[in-house]
């Protein structure tokens, strides 16, 4: 990501995910075949014709990692079902292009975003073909330096509390809070005023929580109000939060391992995307125009 923007917006999982749903959609309507056919065919990287139109076994293939199968007979299940659906999207996609739907304005820019994304996503894996994980020392330096996240890692037990309480009466309620922390008060005066709430039990380890968070809940007591500097899960009332109880849950250096391994690999991916998109910034001719001229005055991510 730079900024905040992805830089690409297609990833190879998420097609995988995408085709195999829209094939779904379409193989509502179809009959499946015999496998027992296949079975006695000859091998071959053709898996069917229709209209003379091959489709082959890299097609299906190319769609059952997505399905993260376990078992040859699975697989096998699997690689037929998804066979049909690709005999129903391709009769689809033929009876489109009888129809010239190809020279459509919106399906031509959908497919070159498409393209553009897929194209994107190729150059990404070539960029970071060659990025090795990070040494053993670096991962424990890692680990050394966040015990809060590890060997002191912490787990919370939290009540989370909406109320819906208007904008206007937002204020007064605060000031009431601040004499009546208390979790059964509180419940009592929403009950009494019928004031809609819900609760929700949250259990939370310090490697999620901020550094300001953490401080804050060590040095809570059980049952004490805490005021958490993460966003509401809504929008409108109050998001409340009391600590129920915390309890000492270390990970130790081989359970941290692979996370810390997976976290810095991603770092690594997030900083070499960043250079090699930067030089090719600087390298391009890039203008802004119209109401995105105003842009080429603000300095490049």
């Amino acid at each position: 990501m730079l900024n905040g923007t992805p830089i690409f917006t297609t990833r190879m999982m998420l097609r995988c995910y995408t085709a195999i749903a829209m094939l779904t959609l379409i193989a509502g309507c179809s009959k499946t075949t015999s496998s027992t056919a296949a079975t006695a065919a000859p091998p071959t990287q053709v898996a069917a014709r229709v209209n003379r139109q091959e489709l082959t076994v890299h097609e299906i293939n190319t769609l059952l990692p997505a399905l993260n199968l376990r078992s040859q007979e699975n697989t096998e299940q699997a690689s037929q079902k998804i066979l049909e659906q690709i005999i129903n999207q391709t009769l689809a996609q033929q009876k489109a292009l009888g129809w010239q739907l190809d020279q459509n304005a919106d399906v031509v820019r959908q497919l070159e975003t498409t393209r553009r994304g897929i194209l994107a996503q190729a150059w990404a894996d070539r960029v970071l073909q060659d990025l090795m994980p990070p040494p053993e020392s670096e991962q424990r330096r890692f680990y050394d330096t966040h015990p809060e996240w590890f060997a002191q890692r912490n787990l919370y037990q939290l009540q989370d509390l909406w109320a819906d309480i208007q904008p206007e009466d937002q204020a007064s309620w605060q000031t009431w809070l601040k004499q009546n922390p208390n979790y059964e008060r509180v419940m009592a005066k929403l009950k009494s005023q019928q004031i809609r709430y819900a609760t929700t039990p949250i259990l939370i380890g310090s490697e999620h929580l901020s550094a300001a968070e953490q401080a804050q809940l060590a040095n809570a007591s059980q049952g004490q109000r805490v005021q958490l500097e993460r966003s509401p899960a809504r929008n409108n009332g109050l998001q409340l939060w009391w600590l129920i109880d915390a309890q000492s849950q270390p990970i130790r250096w081989e359970q941290a391992q692979p996370l810390i391994e997976n976290k810095l690999m991603q770092q690594q991916r997030q900083e070499r995307l960043l250079q090699e998109i930067n030089a090719l910034r600087k390298q391009a001719d890039i203008q802004y125009v119209g109401a995105f001229a105003s842009a080429n005055q603000r300095p490049q991510p």
